[in-house]
């Protein structure tokens, strides 16, 4: 089971905490929104307290499920709560494969899309996504179902590029793949997409054959409180939950009702959000300007979203630049290798503004200086 990015970013994550001086451009999500917790926090704890968090969760927190349902216009019965979107995948996993299915699943991918699947020893195809639109090709798609396929994986927006596929596209996509194998599930994680303004129907409102996963951690700064839901069919989820019931029971309910009591304020923290991001993208326009007009980096920077994933023009291996960066300057990216493009690196750029433009001012000279070294 390959698990390098996650175990390589929670140690770098616990030997950096505290530490003075450093220049974090890792993250992929939103930096968390302390204030706003802490106001909801005093709120969930007034004399509502009781009312909101004694109630049955076998399928999860009532509350939690219709405020999810009213948010993203989908009906309860199609929701079922997680613990996060990772969570989501791996019961995906576990309750639709064998050691003898196949999956197909985007490449360059995040590393918990693979993780599980390797797991339980299936067959997997990569499905290349590529720059500069990472796009998929539909005919690829369609080559790479068989009869032994069980699920597509893909993230929309697109870890690590950002990119953003619409529902047509992902409608056609179905079309191809049910006329090659009409019991295969594709699974759309949707952890970025409330970054795209409009219908905030989930894509497995459009068919059923779509499973459709979200949390509140990336848009919205909240992996303290580890909440996820995942939509599709109700026969999907009948399947799904059998198997959560025995390997984990039930959620926390004050977890879960304190989620419920921050989705019925989401527009406070998506709008938060997409303040941060929309300055931080004009920021690091600004700053990696000259690294574009001396061709050091290519790539858009992503109409959405808060991560960017470009190309080190003249570098295979990004590993020893990301290595060079932190021993001289303490600055901290994610190497392209870990979502196997190893000539590429990812910057998140969700922190504070303030924060960022030091940080990615820093990067750009940093990166300047090591190329002309070379």
């Amino acid at each position: 089971m390959r698990l390098d990015f996650l175990q390589w970013y929670k140690d770098l994550e616990y030997r950096l905490h505290g530490q003075p001086g450093l220049h974090l451009l890792l993250s992929s999500a939103v930096d968390e929104p302390t204030e706003l917790l802490h106001k909801h926090l005093k709120q969930f704890g007034d004399e509502r307290f009781e009312s909101r968090i004694n109630v049955p969760i076998f399928r999860g927190h009532q509350g939690l499920i219709k405020n999810i349902g009213k948010r993203y216009n989908t009906d309860p019965e199609n929701i079922l709560i997680t613990r996060g979107a990772s969570n989501a995948i791996y019961l995906i996993c576990q309750a639709f494969l064998t050691k003898d299915d196949h999956v197909i699943i985007e490449s360059p991918t995040y590393e918990p899309l693979i993780a599980s699947p390797e797991f339980i020893n299936t067959k997997i195809t990569y499905l290349r996504r590529r720059s500069p639109d990472y796009l998929f090709d539909l005919d690829e798609l369609d080559s790479a179902v068989t009869s032994k396929t069980k699920l597509v994986l893909i993230t929309n927006l697109h870890n690590p590029s950002g990119a953003y596929l619409d529902n047509d596209f992902l409608l056609k996509a179905a079309g191809i793949v049910k006329s090659r194998n009409e019991n295969v599930k594709i699974v759309v994680d949707e952890i970025y997409r409330d970054f795209v303004p409009g219908d905030s129907k989930p894509i497995a409102a459009f068919d059923d054959c779509f499973i459709s996963l979200n949390s509140l951690t990336k848009v919205y700064g909240l992996g303290v409180i580890h909440s996820g839901w995942l939509i599709a069919s109700r026969h999907t989820i009948s399947v799904i939950k059998q198997l959560q019931i025995l390997t984990e029971g039930s959620g926390s309910r004050f977890l879960e009702s304190l989620t419920a009591l921050i989705i019925e304020n989401l527009d406070e923290y998506l709008n938060r959000s997409l303040e941060i991001v929309s300055r931080n993208r004009r920021i690091i326009s600004q700053y990696t300007k000259p690294l574009f007009d001396k061709d050091i980096l290519t790539g858009d920077i992503p109409a959405y979203g808060c991560i960017y994933f470009p190309r080190i023009v003249g570098i295979n291996n990004t590993r020893q630049l990301v290595e060079s960066m932190i021993e001289k300057y303490r600055i901290y990216t994610v190497p392209g290798h870990f979502f196997g493009e190893s000539g590429h690196i990812r910057i998140g750029f969700g922190t504070k503004p303030d924060i960022f433009e030091k940080d990615i001012q820093l990067f750009v000279e940093a990166i300047a200086s090591i190329i002309r070294q070379r």
